[in-house]
């Protein structure tokens, strides 16, 4: 028996051709496209598609990541929060504490969202509804398009 390969493109339900990350979470594949992001249960090819009209701060999306209750998106204009249960969408900005509205990448350790910006790193305290934020040359060795964060021991 040989793998077979599935090919997926907006003409088969992603919201676009350009895919900048993606993700499964809990049988969910998740994809970061520049025209939103998209999802779809892997056993089949039901593809549901957000924008901005959605809820998202743009569609231009870079990354996807999953915590218990949430699946946050990055865009180039904040970002979005996902609530499993809800079903809803709820954004973050530059105005609500976030360092800067460029959103490279993310990573969630249990209760704290990391958010690699292009100003600096955010930190999110989801219990305490929190935002820290690093930026200065004594916190990071430079502020300019930080794309990876990483969370460990």
């Amino acid at each position: 028996m040989q793998d077979e390969w599935s090919i997926f493109s907006a003409g088969s339900g992603l919201a676009g051709n350009d895919v900048r990350d993606m993700g499964i979470d809990e049988g969910i594949i998740w994809v970061a496209t520049d025209a939103g992001v998209s999802n779809s249960d892997i056993r089949f090819s039901d593809w549901r598609s957000y924008t901005e009209s959605d809820g998202l701060p743009s569609s231009n999306t870079n990354c996807v990541a999953f915590g218990e209750d949430y699946v946050w998106v990055g865009t180039d204009a904040g970002v979005a929060r996902f609530d499993k249960l809800m079903e809803e969408w709820e954004s973050y900005t530059e105005a609500d504490g976030l360092v800067s509205d460029k959103v490279n990448d993310i990573v969630v350790d249990a209760d704290t969202v990391w958010f690699a910006t292009s100003g600096g790193v955010s930190r999110f305290d989801i219990d305490f509804d929190k935002w820290t934020n690093y930026v200065s040359d004594a916190e990071l060795p430079s502020t300019n398009v930080v794309h990876t964060v990483i969370v460990g021991e």
